[in-house]
């Protein structure tokens, strides 16, 4: 939610980059758009799957293996449709904010703030990982170059 709020007000105070941000944001919703709207009934397919995987199991008649389709091949199917199109879309993105000249200045700040989060970030996890609590199981380190 902080994330939120600091991206939104730095969204207004950047006159200079709101025009290629705008572009960033439209090309993601463009490309995240399709994805969402394909995922976002699975848990109904889900249940309809084992409803009617129960239904046959009660009359004797088991689903066919061959006609079961697999969420991670759905998956499959969709990241290689969407795949070469997030490519291009990206590629696109990324060559409009870096023909702005703030941008560089603007991409030193945010890479030496990550830097500084992520090395915080890195020694709470050690310290909860020696304490050996069980969130600890759950957390993974973060790399930066």
């Amino acid at each position: 939610m902080r994330f939120n709020t600091i991206y939104g007000v730095a969204k207004e105070c950047s006159t200079e980059l709101r025009p290629s941000i705008k572009t960033v944001e439209e090309t993601i919703k463009s490309v995240v758009g399709p994805v969402k709207d394909k995922f976002h009934l699975v848990p109904d397919e889900i249940l309809r799957h084992t409803n009617t995987d129960q239904d046959h199991h009660c009359v004797g008649h088991p689903t066919p293996v061959a006609n079961i389709t697999t969420l991670s091949e759905m998956a499959v199917r969709i990241y290689t449709k969407c795949e070469p199109v997030v490519e291009q879309n990206v590629a696109y993105a990324w060559r409009k904010v870096k023909q702005t000249p703030v941008f560089h200045r603007v991409a030193n700040v945010v890479a030496s703030k990550a830097a500084i989060c992520t090395k915080k970030y890195n020694d709470v996890v050690i310290g909860v990982a020696e304490k050996s609590s069980k969130v600890s199981v759950y957390t993974l380190l973060l790399v930066h170059k």
